[in-house]
């Protein structure tokens, strides 16, 4: 079988809940589990994480961070999801498959 490798462009902006932020490892973990929970009922493979793709996202993601935009990169030849969400709410809550609004 195939290996397949898992492509996504995670914004991560650090939120600071109760004076401790958000372990961007663990997140990866989460969000991985999430993903094939899905794949698994589906039919589909599961997927891996990969440190290179995980590192051109995490450089593209501190690039919009830093530029307080929300845009596809241009160039990079791998697929690409974004998503964002907003409320007036404060997130109080966040992991790799959930997160709150108070």
């Amino acid at each position: 079988m195939s290996s397949f490798f898992l492509v996504v462009t995670i914004i991560f902006i650090q939120i600071q809940l109760n004076a401790s932020a958000i372990n961007l490892n663990t997140f990866r973990q989460q969000a991985l589990a999430a993903h094939n929970y899905y794949r698994r009922l589906h039919g589909a493979q599961p997927i891996a994480l990969n440190s290179t793709i995980n590192a051109i996202a995490q450089a593209y993601a501190e690039v919009l961070a830093a530029n307080d935009t929300f845009a596809h990169s241009s160039g990079s030849g791998l697929g690409e999801n974004l998503w964002g969400t907003g409320s007036s709410n404060p997130i109080t809550f966040v992991n790799g498959n959930n997160f709150l609004f108070s």
